[in-house]
């Protein structure tokens, strides 16, 4: 067991209570600069621990027996959430049923029931059966691998289109993360089912034809090949705009000086004025680049008696989002700031999907050379649906950020400064560029998009 990283979260639970154990993105915030110097692998694992709601489960034992049989899930639950050795997933529990319960229950063996894993099988075993039949004939053979490709495809990004864990609103985290559990296991079968049918077709193949097909086949199959994963790439795409909306019309920004958490806004308005202006034209340039025509308002809110709002969590600032919405429902857009005069890291976060409109806040906070317009952009394009290239643990891998540079160069959902500009595929979510190419789907494809806030 990593006694330091223990030591580190028994410190922030003696400065907030145990109940920041149910709190996965206040527990993130304080123990980010007390475990960077960590490894990788075991903060990844006890973050999993924590966003997957592994305290709730723990708590509900009655005894000892009954902890050691919910840790045994848990591991197998965390293993397949980030692919991270068994032992270091029990490490990380261990750590977390340590500081719950002072001593540790060693984890039981899953049992596997393998009457369902059958009856799970079975709608592939009789796709393989079909394809292998028919394996020459060709109009079956790939057809059939299509269909049954896309199928997969489907379940896979429905239900990650579906599935927002919001880590705010806490009475919805349970059961989403436990039909994740149930979907990725199925997942998981499913694809190795057709892997198993792709080899034994190719292998057969091989067979027939030890001598290899000639140029014209060959270059006919590779195109029939490649028109076939871009339709599939497209199919992702499609599924992951599904329901988004499209940035267009009159934006009203409302921006809320903000006292946080006791810590009063003190700066003087008209000093906070020009960054907002900056950070509006920077949205409008790439809109204008994108050929999108919108028209951008904004205002100070502030409360009947001209004093600032003031919230103890961002969960407050979700809730009156509906009551904004309404009170401006002539615009087609509504964006919360919320401005807070001391320094931390700014971020958005939402009662659903980014997006698609079900309620957002941003938390813009100062940096250490005062307000910055790029970071307000930032989180703005997010509440219009942009999400992050940047490499982020546990949410963003770092081959994203690498691969898109490569590919790219830069973009603001990577560098927040004011000169970066909105890449081709965050134009794409947002609706305002309307040719996506397939090899879009690598980038989006690989986020975490459970993580209920977005950084700047």
């Amino acid at each position: 067991m990593n006694t330091t990283l223990l030591a580190s979260i028994k410190w922030v639970i003696s400065q907030h209570g145990e109940d920041i154990l149910g709190k996965p993105v206040e527990l993130k915030n304080h123990l980010a600069k007390h475990t960077k110097n960590e490894p990788k692998e075991q903060r990844i694992a006890f973050g999993r621990c924590i966003e997957l709601g592994c305290y709730k489960e723990l708590k509900k034992a009655q005894n000892e027996n009954e902890r050691s049989q919910i840790k045994a899930i848990l591991i197998r639950k965390i293993h397949g959430r980030t692919g991270i050795n068994l032992t270091i997933c029990g490490d990380a529990l261990d750590i977390l049923d340590t500081v719950i319960f002072g001593n540790v229950a060693p984890a039981l063996p899953v049992v596997q029931n393998n009457q369902h894993t059958a009856s799970a099988n079975a709608p592939i075993n009789k796709i393989k059966k079909y394809l292998i039949s028919n394996w020459k004939k060709p109009k079956v053979k790939w057809v059939g691998l299509g269909i049954a490709a896309i199928i997969i495809i489907a379940i896979i990004f429905n239900f990650a289109s579906s599935v927002t864990a919001n880590e705010i609103v806490e009475n919805r985290i349970d059961e989403r993360i436990e039909e994740l559990r149930r979907i990725t296991e199925h997942q998981e079968q499913i694809a190795e089912q057709l892997e198993q049918i792709r080899r034994q077709i190719d292998e057969e193949q091989n067979r027939q034809n030890p001598t290899g097909q000639n140029n014209t086949q060959q270059t006919g199959r590779d195109t029939l090949i490649q028109n076939l994963q871009n339709d599939l790439l497209m199919e992702i795409l499609n599924t992951k705009r599904e329901g988004r909306q499209d940035i267009t019309g009159n934006i009203k920004i409302l921006v809320f000086p903000t006292n946080y958490r006791g810590n009063t806004f003190r700066m003087r308005l008209n000093n906070l004025t020009p960054v907002i202006q900056e950070a509006i034209k920077i949205i409008e340039q790439q809109a204008r680049r994108y050929n999108q025509n919108i028209t951008i308002e904004w205002e100070f809110i502030t409360l009947n008696n001209a004093s600032n709002f003031s919230m103890n969590n961002v969960t407050e600032a979700l809730r009156q989002y509906a009551q904004y919405r309404n009170r401006f429902r002539n615009f087609n857009h509504v964006i919360t700031v919320y401005a807070i005069d001391r320094v931390e890291r700014s971020y958005i976060t939402t009662a659903g999907q980014l997006g698609r409109s079900e309620g957002h806040a941003i938390m813009w906070f100062r940096e250490s050379n005062g307000f910055s317009a790029g970071t307000l952009a930032h989180e703005i394009f997010h509440a219009f649906g942009a999400e992050d290239l940047y490499f982020e643990q546990g949410v963003v891998p770092p081959e994203v950020e690498r691969n898109f540079r490569t590919l790219l160069g830069n973009s603001i959902m990577i560098d927040n400064h004011r000169y970066t500009g909105l890449d081709p595929i965050n134009a794409w979510l947002i609706g305002w560029n309307k040719n996506p190419e397939p090899w879009y789907a690598w980038f989006i494809d690989r986020r975490d998009t459970s993580i209920g806030l977005r950084f700047y």
